[in-house]
């Protein structure tokens, strides 16, 4: 049953979507989880905020032309996994950002999207993913949405490693194309979280705007019942708090993540696909000489030769030239990526602590094997939901 008439006025506070289809006005558009406090260097003002953005195309341009020596960029003592974990402990970076998809939540039997062995998404069925189609034919959706419910789903180690950077002070954001709302279940607070594509957490009606927890959502998925509004003289289709094919992302997002990449000292991609959209652009977001860890099982594509337009699509990373000097690849699934570099900076007892005191998806101690044997064939991780960036 829907929730009380004040538990759906917090919940309203954070739904998510912004249609830019005829339904946009029955969404709440004022969220945005901005709790953490910036550092002196954030810019605050239009003057400020231009300020930044040239300086950070100059920095780039520099590298570009040749004009930068990158080794007098280079923060980290060692350009590895090791070299990163130390850049931690020893407390030189205090604003971590990082940037998930679906690989983070494969070994909590959350399907990824793309892969050849088990992945959601059907090319041939692209137009099931749109916001028309959803309109048309909510129950076709729901099946498919199904199986995002695994039965007893629990967040991960790595969901668990993120929480204990935000505990640490650590954590500056973590932004996700996952809907899965793991990382609302690991214990990550909501002002911590930029969501992309909106979660599971919450559902509303589209006729009258009630609002759905996810428990109410997840049994009737589950029953195979088709959510429909319960309100009095209501038969409108709840559809969840997620973004489709067909809608645009909230404008707070392009701010906050303009906000957060120009003070963040370390970014982690964890899982994630960087060649489409938003993540493309986001991993280059952050300056010059900001060091960046991507954990995966595969390593993003080789970047375009041409730097001039490596800058403009994003995705510059570099794991292999003599001239590498902030850019780390770790071949992983997140789990084992996640536990090394705990272990490194000396947080391995205390991960493991937190994730089986809070009922994590397994054993952590057993993660490592079971997810390489599932992966051993080469399962890509890929962008984490499922519908936005087709």
């Amino acid at each position: 049953m829907a929730g009380s008439t004040d538990e759906i006025k917090i919940m309203k506070k954070v739904t998510f979507c912004e249609s830019v289809i005829d339904n946009s006005h029955k969404s709440c558009k004022d969220y945005k989880p901005r709790d953490k406090t910036s550092s002196k260097d954030n810019p605050t003002t239009d003057e400020q905020k231009d300020k930044k953005n040239h300086e950070w195309i100059q920095g780039y341009l520099r590298l570009a032309f040749g004009l930068s020596d990158p080794e007098s960029l280079r923060v980290l003592d060692e350009v590895s996994v090791e070299g990163v974990a130390r850049y931690i402990k020893d407390n030189k970076c205090k604003n971590i950002i990082t940037m998930a998809g679906a690989g983070i939540s494969t070994s909590a039997g959350v399907p990824d999207y793309r892969s050849q062995d088990g992945g959601l998404y059907d090319k041939e069925k692209e137009q099931h993913y749109t916001i028309d189609h959803f309109n048309d034919n909510p129950d076709i959706f729901y099946k498919w949405l199904k199986k995002l419910f695994p039965e007893n789903l629990k967040p991960t180690l790595c969901h668990y490693f993120i929480r204990l950077l935000h505990e640490k002070g650590l954590l500056l954001r973590h932004y996700t194309q996952n809907i899965d709302a793991l990382d609302q279940l690991a214990g990550l607070p909501r002002e911590q979280l930029a969501e992309f594509y909106g979660s599971i957490t919450t559902s509303y009606c589209m006729e009258c705007n009630q609002v759905y927890s996810q428990d109410w959502l997840k049994e009737k998925i589950l029953t195979g019942a088709e959510p429909e509004c319960l309100e009095e003289n209501c038969k409108g289709i709840v559809k969840p708090d997620i973004l489709f094919h067909g809608e645009q992302f909230p404008p707070w997002l392009e701010e906050l993540s303009s906000e957060d990449f120009c003070i963040c000292d370390l970014l982690i991609i964890l899982g994630a696909s960087v060649k489409e959209q938003p993540f493309r652009n986001l991993s280059s977001k952050v300056w010059v000489n900001v060091p960046r860890l991507y954990i995966n099982l595969e390593p993003p594509d080789p970047p375009s030769a041409n730097m001039m337009m490596a800058l403009m699509f994003g995705h510059t990373f570099d794991f292999d030239s003599e001239e590498r000097y902030r850019d780390v690849f770790k071949q992983a699934t997140c789990d084992d990526g996640c536990r090394q570099l705990a272990d490194l900076i000396g947080w391995g007892e205390e991960l493991d602590e937190l994730f089986t005191q809070n009922g994590g998806c397994s054993d952590p101690k057993e993660i490592g094997d079971d997810i390489s044997s599932q992966k051993q064939n080469g399962i890509k991780s890929s962008v984490g939901f499922l519908f936005g960036i087709l």
